[in-house]
């Protein structure tokens, strides 16, 4: 794996003009900007679209005008054909990774602060019905950067839990390159699955890890993290508190039915919740089926009949066991 930030891809449109200022016209895609680590490599992607023929493309370092000689200056970097003139310092550290006539992509391996800057392409190429040749430098640039921070590594988002529904968690890193090894993981004891997903593509190279589960009431406030570990020893991590709605649990009335109390007395009972969340539900007392006026946890009856309660959240409601009064007669 690889790791890289990429910017939303750019469509560029150049006009070039050949010797006779007749316009040709090509466009360029590229992404706008790219971090890496120290040591990393970086994946500068890159496509040419034209009708015309490319005879050579260069990517260039830090480029300038050179108004009095009319020529661009800069490093080289690397050049699709002809690659004497390349750089010493990017010599055997450059590949071109693209495939189709008109991609341009290559790869910058063991990357070093001094790589950080701008990168442009020069087109050179002749035109589809004669025999002139045109060459034009790329108006836009992509912004390598290249540190010890290197790309963030980002928690998603984090939806609404629910007990007893799917959930899943996202992690990610705007980063991927072939030549440098690192794994993104989560430490976590819900019994989840895991999926890795890695993208290529022109406007995004980034590497996510997903984790489904389908939590219970016991996971509520457990704590899971996402854990990226790159070769050179160096780690990151996310982490989340899990915050997991249920239904009120273990609800009790604690008694030993049937229950007998002489006429004129009262016995108090008590509606118990072992956990909720949202916390604190709504009590209801029940007689009979029929539901009372109250609502207190402790409640005093003076009358035969079948109590029970129910407690109530946003999530669902959970009813009690049911207790027997029987008032004897004096």
């Amino acid at each position: 794996m690889g790791a890289w930030r990429t910017w939303p891809v750019v469509f560029l449109i150049f006009l070039f003009k050949d010797a006779s200022n007749q316009e040709i016209v090509a466009s360029v895609d590229l992404a706008r900007s790219v971090t890496a680590w120290e040591g990393s490599c970086a994946v500068l992607s890159c496509k040419i679209h034209t009708r015309h023929t490319i005879t050579n493309f260069t990517w260039y370092y830090n480029p300038e005008y050179d108004n009095v000689a009319k020529i661009f200056k800069g490093t080289i970097v690397y050049q699709s054909t002809n690659n004497t003139e390349m750089s010493s310092s990017f010599f055997d550290r450059v590949l071109y990774i693209g495939t189709g006539e008109n991609n341009c992509t290559i790869l910058i391996t063991n990357l070093t602060r001094q790589d950080s800057g701008s990168y442009q392409l020069r087109l050179m190429g002749k035109r589809r019905m004669g025999k002139d040749d045109w060459k034009w430098m790329s108006k836009s640039k992509l912004n390598l950067t290249v540190s010890d921070a290197g790309p963030g590594l980002k928690l998603h988002q984090v939806p609404e839990m629910q007990e007893n529904q799917q959930v899943t968690l996202t992690c990610s890193i705007d980063y991927d390159c072939p030549f440098y090894n690192m794994t993104l993981t989560w430490l976590q004891n819900v019994n989840g699955k895991e999926e890795m997903i890695i993208k290529k593509d022109m406007s995004e190279r980034s590497t996510t890890t997903k984790l489904t589960f389908v939590p219970s009431w016991k996971d509520n406030n457990k704590i899971i993290t996402c854990l990226l570990q790159r070769m050179n020893g160096a780690n990151d991590n996310r982490t989340i508190q899990l915050d997991v709605k249920y239904a009120p649990q273990n609800v009790q009335i604690k008694a030993e039915s049937p229950i007998k109390i002489e006429e004129g007395n009262t016995i108090t009972l008590e509606c118990s919740v072992e956990s909720s969340n949202p916390p604190n539900p709504t009590i209801t007392w029940y007689k009979n089926n029929q539901r009372l006026d109250s609502k207190v946890n402790k409640e005093q009856f003076d009358e035969s009949g079948h109590y029970y309660c129910e407690a109530k959240n946003s999530v669902s409601a959970t009813k009690s066991n049911t207790v027997e009064i029987s008032v004897l007669r004096k």
